[in-house]
């Protein structure tokens, strides 16, 4: 069992495109300003969890699995045009793997 603090550097970037006959109107934000893109980006802390396991195959090999959830929490951000943005990123996580070990002791050559 594992728990701890996360990090990330959010960014996200939206742009306006439009196919409308006659030519492209412009997109509107929440506030009716005409955009054409916008952004915004932060950097962000969270909290995860997490389980793994490691079982013994014999002759140096063994096999694990894990499970990790990560958590940033929600946040709101002001985009570069003044659209306000929320969001709540999560994440789950599962790994598998195989793992070598190599034997114990000193290497003596022979010559």
């Amino acid at each position: 069992m594992k728990a701890g603090a996360a990090f990330t550097e959010s960014r996200f970037n939206a742009g306006c495109i439009t196919n409308a006959p006659g030519g492209n109107p412009p997109c509107n934000n929440v506030a009716g300003v005409a955009v054409n893109s916008f952004g915004a980006s932060s950097s962000r802390t969270g909290w995860t969890i997490g389980y793994g396991a490691e079982f013994d195959l014999g002759r140096n090999w063994s096999a694990r699995a894990e499970y990790d959830y990560i958590d940033f929490g929600r946040k709101t951000n002001l985009a570069s045009d003044g659209t306000v943005v929320s969001d709540h990123p999560t994440t789950s996580q599962a790994k598998i793997g195989l793992n070598y070990r190599f034997a114990p002791g000193v290497v003596v050559a022979k010559y």
